[in-house]
């Protein structure tokens, strides 16, 4: 039963430290480097003026790298799945004002759960 609760923790860890990474790796990558032509179309549709978009599309990259490093360095709490959540609640309400084409397929099932 011990080496069940090992193994289950572990897995747990695993799952945490692959966000964090994936998140700093969408924050870091799409937004901070290569400022992907997408995410400057999302915020143009948004009607954002085009000076602002820079400035815009770059904190978003440092706030998926900190949320990133938050995983990563905290303990997976209420505090992380409630973030999480509240998330997924406002792409709901994002998809249901913005032309969904903008959203990838995943975040469009996970919408629909």
């Amino acid at each position: 039963m011990n080496t069940l609760i090992q193994t289950h923790q572990r897995i747990l860890k695993l799952s945490q430290v692959m966000i964090g990474l994936l998140w700093i790796y969408q924050g870091l990558f799409p937004k901070l480097i290569f400022k992907v032509e997408d995410e400057q179309y999302f915020w143009q549709y948004m009607g954002l003026a085009s000076e602002y978009i820079f400035w815009i599309i770059s904190l978003s990259g440092i706030a998926e790298i900190s949320f990133g490093f938050m995983f990563l360095f905290s303990v997976h709490d209420k505090f992380h799945r409630t973030l999480v959540l509240s998330g997924f609640f406002f792409l709901k309400i994002a998809s249901t004002f913005l032309n969904s084409s903008f959203f990838p397929k995943p975040i469009k099932r996970r919408i629909a759960i």
